[in-house]
């Protein structure tokens, strides 16, 4: 579905009508798996399929690999950076800090294993993890289920509105932008961590539906007036999925409804 992205003439590749109806089959699979307590825990455009069926295609979702039964979001993958949740990254954070704490207190308590540039490599490591999840203003500990709605959050966003969250693709560092989008976990570095949550944060707070869609949306006045009313609606739908509290995320079902009845399919 990488068509879904606007073109640099700034046009849709598929139309938005039709656009609409696979994000539907999308928020239908999602509601599949949550009734069963099972969070997908990697929703991004890469693991969606159009599948041709006998008169228009359908769109199925796939990449199984980081699902959890239940909803716990410690026993869950962290995904994709670019679609996790803050609050599944500063999980994974969090985790990192505990494992670098154990080998601070193992290398206090017995006899030294590492030498003092090691050793101090690890404390000042153990400080840098720590430090962001003490000064990021952490989100509540949230749950896997969730998780999945900021997910799909941000993908209703690149989809149906054509262009991506300003947080996605850059964080800055001593006033640089630097790309984030092939950064794995396990490589990230001082950049990917205090900034991509306090860009999270940043979007969050500044995404107002009425005034961002009609400047940003590539095709937004060849729309007609109906389309445009929906693109605002939808919106406000998308940033109350991706609400930096956990707890203030709609479930499956209520963003279902809510689209449905925005869309009337």
């Amino acid at each position: 579905l990488e068509q879904a992205c606007s073109t640099e003439e700034a046009k849709r590749k598929i139309p938005l009508s039709e656009m609409t109806r696979y994000i539907k089959d999308l928020i239908e699979a999602v509601h599949i798996l949550h009734e069963k307590k099972i969070a997908h825990g990697d929703l991004k455009p890469e693991n969606l399929m159009l599948v041709e069926s006998e008169k228009e295609y359908k769109l199925k979702l796939g990449d199984f690999g980081h699902a959890v039964k239940g909803d716990d979001i410690e026993k869950r993958g962290i995904g994709s950076w670019e679609f996790a949740s803050p609050e599944s990254l500063l999980e994974r954070v969090q985790q990192r800090a505990d494992i670098l704490g154990e080998r601070v207190q193992k290398e206090t308590s017995g006899d030294p294993t590492m030498s003092p540039e090691k050793f101090e490599e690890i404390i000042l490591e153990y400080i840098k993890w720590t430090d962001v999840v003490m000064n990021v203003g952490a989100p509540k500990k949230g749950t896997a289920l969730k998780s999945d709605i900021f997910s799909l959050g941000v993908i209703m966003h690149e989809m149906l509105l054509g262009f991506d969250p300003d947080y996605m693709f850059y964080c800055e560092q001593s006033g640089e932008q630097k790309l984030v989008v092939s950064e794995r976990y396990e490589g990230c570095n001082d950049f990917l961590l205090q900034g991509h949550f306090e860009d999270i944060k940043k979007w969050h707070e500044s995404f107002e539906p009425e005034d961002v869609i009609p400047k940003s949306v590539p095709d937004y006045e060849d729309l007609c007036e109906d389309e445009k009313e929906k693109l605002i609606k939808v919106g406000g739908l998308i940033k109350s999925m991706c609400e930096w509290d956990p707890n203030s995320r709609p479930d499956i079902k209520a963003v279902l409804d809510s689209y449905s009845e925005i869309f009337n399919i």
